[in-house]
């Protein structure tokens, strides 16, 4: 349940997708809290370049696909009992 999205959009996006991943590590830094300029100068673009690109790829924009990503990180932390406050610190949620 936790990957769905991600292997969907995985499926979807083929080779494509597993490049674009490549370029930058946004899972290994899901518990931070990372903005647009850092993500984009991690995959070597500008923050505008690297926002278009990604939409254009991935179907979606990049601040929807952070969000998705930490929420299936942190329904997997709640399925093995972490409590929800616990939870939303860990992957930096605002509210």
């Amino acid at each position: 349940m936790v990957g769905f999205i991600h292997d969907t959009v995985c499926e979807e996006k083929g080779n494509e997708y597993r490049n674009f991943k490549g370029d930058f590590g946004l899972d290994e830094h899901i518990y931070e809290k990372i903005s647009l300029l850092e993500l984009a100068e991690m995959a070597g673009y500008s923050p505008f370049y690297f926002s278009k690109l990604f939409s254009e790829i991935m179907g979606m924009p990049i601040t929807g696909y952070i969000r998705i990503r930490k929420l299936q990180y942190a329904l997997g932390s709640l399925l093995e009992g972490r409590k929800v406050l616990d939870v939303s610190l860990m992957y930096a949620f605002d509210s």
